[in-house]
C-alpha cells in the first residue's frame, strides 16, 4: 500500500525530499505481492486556470511489467463507485519526467489500451510534469487524480514514490524562430523550404503572444532575397550566433533537435509540448508603443525576473511584420523564386542591435 511515512534508511528511496515524509509503497522492503492499490487525491477545481499543469516528484524502483500510472476523473461519482470512469493522463511520448514503457502487463490502473506507467529503475528522484489542457474546460470543476499501482507475482524492488505533489497554471510563452530564404528555385529544396515555412506561419496561431512568439529570419544564402536585402546584418548575425548554414533551420527557445530528422515539422509539436511545462524565467513587457510626429517607434520595455537569472543574461528585442502578402507588395514582384505567395513575423530589425543588451 501507498503510504505517507518517513522512508526507512534500508531502501533505495532515499533521500527523502523537503523534509521527512513521502508517499510510498513500503516503509521497509517491496511493496506487496500481486498488489493492486491507488492513492486519491481531494476534487480540484481548475476551472479558472487556461493553462494548468501538474507537478510532482517521482522515485521508481519496480519490477518489469509492474507500473505505477497517474489518472483523473471527471464526473461526480464517489471515489469507491466501480462505475466512476478513470482516463489515463498522457503517453510515454508526452511530458516530463513522465511513464518511462508501455505495454505493462500489469496493467496498472485497468487501462484499456497503452498500459502506461512508470516501472523498472529510474536512477534517483525526477521531476515529473504534464498539461492538464486536454481535459475539456467544462469538465474541469470536479477534477480527482489517483495513482494506481499494479504488480504481478513477487516483487523483489523498493516500489514507487511521490512528493510535493501540486497544480499550477502554465506562465511560459516559447520562442519560435525560423531561419529562411526565397531564392531557392528547384527541388527538392524549394519543396522542402516551403512546406516548412507554411509550418511556421500555422503553428499554433491561436496561441500567438501568449504561449508562442515567432520570428522570421531572411538569410542570404543559398540565393537573393529581397528582404535580406534590406537588412542583411541582423539576420546574418543571429546565424552566426548559432552556427547555422543551411536552411531550412528553426529553433525553439534557442534549441534545435534531430530526431525524428532535423525538421521543424518533425519534431516542432512533441518538443514545444514540452517547453510549455517550464515556467517562464522573467515577465517581459513592452510599455507605451508610439508612433512620433517623425515617423520613429518609440516604447520601453521592463524585466521582472521571476528566478536569479545568470549573469550573463541578455534582452533582444526585435521589430517584426506580422504579414507580408506578395501580391500587395510591388517591392516584391517578381523577386520571390520560392513562389510563396506570403510571409509571416518576418524580422525587420533588431534594437539596438543584434547583439541585444546585457541585463544589469
Amino acid at each position: 500500500d501507498l503510504n505517507e511515512s518517513p522512508v526507512d534508511d534500508n531502501i533505495r528511496i532515499n533521500p527523502v525530499l523537503n523534509g521527512n515524509n513521502v508517499w510510498v509503497t513500503a516503509l521497509t522492503g517491496s511493496y506487496n505481492v500481486d498488489e493492486h492499490s491507488y492513492v486519491y487525491s481531494p476534487s480540484f477545481d481548475l476551472s479558472a486556470m487556461d493553462r494548468p499543469i501538474v507537478f510532482f516528484d517521482s522515485y521508481t524502483d519496480m519490477n518489469g511489467g509492474h507500473g505505477v500510472v497517474l489518472q483523473y476523473s471527471t464526473d461526480t461519482l464517489n471515489i469507491a463507485d466501480k462505475a466512476k470512469e478513470w482516463k489515463t493522463l498522457g503517453t510515454n511520448q508526452t511530458g516530463i519526467g513522465w511513464y518511462n514503457r508501455q505495454g505493462l502487463s500489469s496493467k496498472p490502473g485497468d487501462q484499456l489500451t497503452g498500459d502506461y506507467g512508470w516501472s523498472d529503475n529510474i536512477t534517483g528522484w525526477q521531476v515529473s510534469k504534464h498539461a492538464l489542457n486536454g481535459i475539456p474546460v467544462t469538465e474541469r470543476d470536479t477534477i480527482v487524480f489517483r495513482f494506481a499501482l499494479a504488480a504481478i507475482g513477487t516483487p523483489n524492488q523498493d516500489g514507487f514514490a511521490f512528493d510535493n505533489f501540486r497544480i499550477g497554471n502554465g506562465t511560459r510563452t516559447v520562442l519560435l524562430e525560423n531561419f529562411t530564404n526565397t531564392g531557392i528555385t528547384a527541388d527538392p529544396l524549394k519543396a522542402v523550404v516551403r512546406e516548412e515555412n507554411d509550418a511556421f506561419r500555422t503553428f499554433k496561431e491561436g496561441s500567438f503572444g501568449t504561449e508562442v512568439v515567432k520570428i522570421e529570419y531572411h538569410v542570404a544564402f543559398p540565393g537573393e532575397d529581397p528582404f535580406n536585402k534590406e537588412n542583411p546584418v541582423d539576420p546574418g548575425a543571429r546565424a552566426l550566433y548559432y552556427g547555422i548554414s543551411t536552411i531550412p533551420h528553426a529553433r525553439l527557445d534557442g534549441a534545435t533537435y534531430k530526431n525524428p530528422s532535423p525538421l521543424f515539422t518533425d519534431w516542432g509539436d512533441a518538443e514545444f509540448s514540452k517547453r510549455l511545462l517550464d515556467l517562464s524565467n522573467a515577465d517581459i513587457a513592452i510599455i507605451d508603443p508610439t508612433i512620433t510626429p517623425e515617423g520613429l517607434l518609440e516604447f520601453s520595455v521592463t524585466v521582472r525576473p521571476t528566478i536569479d537569472l545568470p549573469g550573463a543574461s541578455i534582452l533582444h528585442v526585435a521589430i517584426v511584420e506580422e504579414t507580408v502578402s506578395v501580391a500587395n507588395n510591388s517591392s516584391l514582384s517578381g523577386r520571390i523564386d520560392s513562389g510563396e505567395p506570403e510571409f509571416k513575423y518576418v524580422m525587420r530589425k533588431m534594437l539596438s542591435s543584434a547583439a541585444g543588451t546585457k541585463l544589469t
